[in-house]
């Protein structure tokens, strides 16, 4: 298949440049005609419909149920990434720059690489421009938003008001359909000319006042951003609902950069929210805020400086290659509130977390993707501070008047587990990431948000052996249960502590922390309002934690001591070396 090579291609070359940064190769335009249109319909064949469908309705052979979101139903005509507004459909350079650069984070691939390389016969995987502004005259042939799509349905009708009875209620529907399609394809070209694009330019200049400005239109009623997105932006606001392609989408979190699938600069932001989101409840806002232009196109850039000062500042910056976390030494007792300020002084790790695709039931889209951590110990114990962004705190029971999410059947209580080995492996060997195997077991350290306050519970967090996904992981006795923990949900983030000793007597079935030694660890996360249970869940693969130990004065003072010593025994044997040697040869020297 065309289309495989593709989804081991998703670096994602284009990641960190913007939609509206594509450059658009105008000069490789052909004409539309039918030639082209033909030309392209075979590329669609050859490369789109596998996602897309042969009829260009979403409903491709690749299992489409299984990707989030699904593919792009042409049909309906509306697109999310253009440079006009409201229900207008795109220009043709919207989807080359769409078609170029693929949408990241998804399953739609880039079909080019930024640079253009001249000879294609090496990249024929790829498309050339070309063949990419064919594949798009032949995409515009599915929906009557376009004028060639709309003489495509013309002529069907036409076909069938032939076939039908003179005289019918079908043909009379018929006659006034056709009548509809050829007002709009003779009002088409001026339509086109009452609604052109915006004009984006570099913008204002950033300035903490701006940025201010941006935050309270954001939690104006009037401006709604606040309503779906959230107080703090993580899309906590919005009750799920289905978007007009009949499936369950969400708001989008605001404070994490890589949810932004068009870009995440600052002028990408500007261009959703000016044009909006077709399709979905997100609207264009293009003369909301103002009738004078100016004074709502400053608004407009307000609010989109401080949506991207909010994505680039609500999280720290952490390596993404860092894959060992470090726990500091700290005197006195550890933090047991998640909110506890000495938590900003110890060192983090995001940890990236995909579905659980390996045994039943799976979870082919993670719901969860990056979890960060936190670690801190003293003299006697260790603990760890978990964080992860969730738009809705949810206890396995709908509260009074919720509704039921769209697309789910049960609800489940949101949970996250910290994993060890159970034993501390001697050789890079260790258990399989996912609730370890037979003869390799696991210590879990599961957090369950319908537990905390549970009466019967000494602590929301219960210790567990897994010895493979086969079984349920076993809880350990009630005696042997020493972990304690703690959750805090808040404007759309979970933020757990949990916190043990760092050794305890049960060494067969516990973690024993040793300091200065890498302990592999990962982690799980159930959200429990999408559905998630069981061994459906966002999990990592393994990790590693290291107690830091710190050096002793001596063991500088004695790195001194050494090298006086070698440098004044060098001296000695040099000398005594030269007083052997004969006067002659001491002359000569």
């Amino acid at each position: 298949m065309a289309f495989l090579p593709m989804v081991g291609a998703q670096e994602h070359h284009w990641l960190d440049i913007g939609w509206l940064d594509v450059p658009v190769d105008s000069a490789a335009k052909p004409p539309e005609d039918d030639a082209n249109r033909q030309a392209g319909e075979k590329i669609y064949l050859l490369k789109c419909y596998f996602c897309h469908g042969d009829r260009g309705d979403g409903e491709g052979r690749s299992e489409v149920y299984r990707m989030d979101p699904r593919p792009r139903n042409f049909m309906p005509g509306k697109f999310k990434f253009k440079t006009v507004s409201g229900d207008e459909p795109p220009l043709d350079e919207d989807l080359y720059r769409t078609v170029t650069r693929g949408v990241v984070g998804t399953a739609m691939p880039f079909w080019s690489i930024p640079g253009e390389p001249a000879d294609w016969a090496n990249y024929r995987y790829l498309l050339s421009p070309q063949e990419r502004w064919q594949v798009i005259y032949f995409i515009k042939t599915f929906s009557a938003q376009f004028k060639s799509g709309l003489r495509v349905k013309i002529e069907k009708l036409k076909k069938e008001l032939e076939k039908a009875k003179s005289g019918s209620k079908e043909a009379k529907d018929l006659k006034s359909a056709l009548k509809v399609a050829e007002k709009k394809l003779a009002d088409y070209d001026e339509a086109r000319k009452n609604n052109p694009p915006i004009s984006i330019g570099t913008g204002p200049e950033v300035t903490p006042g701006l940025i201010e400005a941006g935050r309270k239109l954001f939690a104006e009623e009037g401006a709604g951003c606040a309503k779906c997105h959230g107080v703090e932006g993580r899309g906590d606001g919005m009750e799920r609902k289905n978007d007009d392609w009949g499936f369950p989408m969400v708001a989008a979190n605001l404070t994490r950069a890589v949810n932004f699938k068009g870009g995440n600069g600052m002028r990408e932001v500007y261009r959703t929210i000016t044009t909006g989101l077709n399709g979905t409840p997100m609207p264009s806002t293009l003369g909301m805020f103002s009738k004078d232009a100016a004074e709502d196109e400053q608004k407009r850039w307000a609010i989109a400086a401080y949506v991207h000062h909010l994505s680039e500042t609500s999280h720290p910056k952490v390596d993404r290659a860092k894959t060992v976390l470090k726990a500091r030494r700290v005197e006195g007792t550890l933090p047991a509130d998640p909110k506890d300020g000495l938590w900003a002084q110890a060192d983090l790790m995001d940890v990236p977390m995909t579905g659980q695709v390996m045994v039943e039931p799976r979870q082919w889209w993670p719901r969860v993707n990056v979890i960060t951590v936190r670690a801190l110990y003293n003299g006697d114990q260790v603990a760890f501070h978990l964080a992860w962004d969730d738009r809705t705190r949810s206890l396995g029971k709908l509260a009074e008047g919720q509704k039921m999410p769209e697309g789910i059947s049960q609800v489940y209580p949101d949970a996250v587990h910290v994993q060890f080995p159970a034993r501390l492996p001697d050789g890079p060997e260790k258990p399989h990431f996912f609730l370890g195997e037979p003869g390799k077991p696991v210590n879990l350290w599961h957090y369950q948000a319908d537990w905390e306050g549970e009466s019967s519970r000494r602590s929301p967090v219960e210790e567990q052996t897994s010895s493979g996904s086969r079984r349920l992981p076993a809880s350990h006795p009630a005696e042997s249960q020493q972990v304690n923990g703690r959750g805090v949900f808040s404007n759309g983030q979970w933020q757990v502590v949990m916190v043990r000793s760092l050794v305890t007597e049960d060494v067969q079935k516990d973690i024993q922390f040793v300091r200065g030694r890498l302990i592999p660890v990962s982690f799980a996360v159930w959200e429990g309002d999408s559905g998630d249970h069981g061994n459906q869940a966002s999990i990592s693969s393994w990790y590693y934690l290291v107690l830091e130990t710190e050096t002793p004065p001596t063991v500088y003072l004695w790195t001194v001591l050494a090298v006086l010593f070698t440098g004044v025994l060098e001296f000695w044997l040099v000398k005594k070396a030269r007083s052997a040697r004969p006067p002659r040869e001491q002359a000569s020297s």
